[in-house]
């Protein structure tokens, strides 16, 4: 557990961040309790609960929300609490440039997050995808769905995936997350699946 020393500036952390932002003391408080139990040590928690804060504060986000989203990526990332920082900067940046919110992004990671990491996809990338496909209308849910799918058979291509780049004249390796930027992928998988007919036949169950 932690130290007398380190649970008096985890009291500290939190009066400051509730005495800068919006949230009151007790949310702050909650917040810094799943930092906890996500498995972060006090100092790490500390550390976090800014980055947290900030970014639910610059995108207007519920802290709860916010503290699931952070810790759900960093865990299925594996991402260090040192780096929490870049974490923040990028969900800031798809909420700030794309029709995702915080929310948004919670539903859409929790379906992807796993598989992206599991082909070796990076936590940034997942979000550049994420933002291009809510830019095009999709719903949090179908985003989150449609990229695991996709990713789940990427990462083992059926015969009529196989087939269905053979007839675009597109190499599997062309095709593959582990050695092709997910962007890159995703723009050849346009030239595979270039209508509806032939998106069902590939994915539908």
């Amino acid at each position: 557990g932690a130290t007398n020393t380190e649970v008096a500036q985890m009291g500290e952390k939190i009066l400051e961040v509730a005495s800068k932002t919006k949230f009151s003391a007790e949310e702050v408080a909650t917040g810094m309790r799943t930092l906890g139990q996500a498995g972060l040590t006090a100092s790490e928690s500390i550390q976090t609960m800014q980055a947290v804060s900030d970014l639910a504060t610059g995108t207007l986000s519920d802290m709860s929300q916010t503290v699931d989203l952070v810790t759900t990526a960093m865990r299925v990332f594996q991402i260090n609490a040192s780096e929490s920082n870049k974490v923040t900067d990028t969900f800031a940046n798809a909420v700030n440039k794309s029709k995702l919110t915080i929310e948004k992004l919670r539903t859409s990671m929790n379906y992807v997050g796993p598989v992206a990491h599991n082909v070796g996809i990076s936590f940034q990338e997942v979000s550049a995808a994420m933002m291009a496909l809510a830019n095009s209308g999709l719903r949090a849910s179908t985003i989150g769905t449609s990229l695991r799918q996709v990713l789940a058979q990427l990462a083992a291509p059926s015969k009529k995936f196989r087939q269905a780049a053979l007839d675009a004249g597109i190499a599997m390796q062309d095709l593959d997350p582990t050695t092709n930027s997910l962007s890159t992928v995703l723009a050849n998988l346009r030239l595979v699946l270039t209508d509806t007919g032939v998106a069902f036949d590939v994915f539908g169950k």
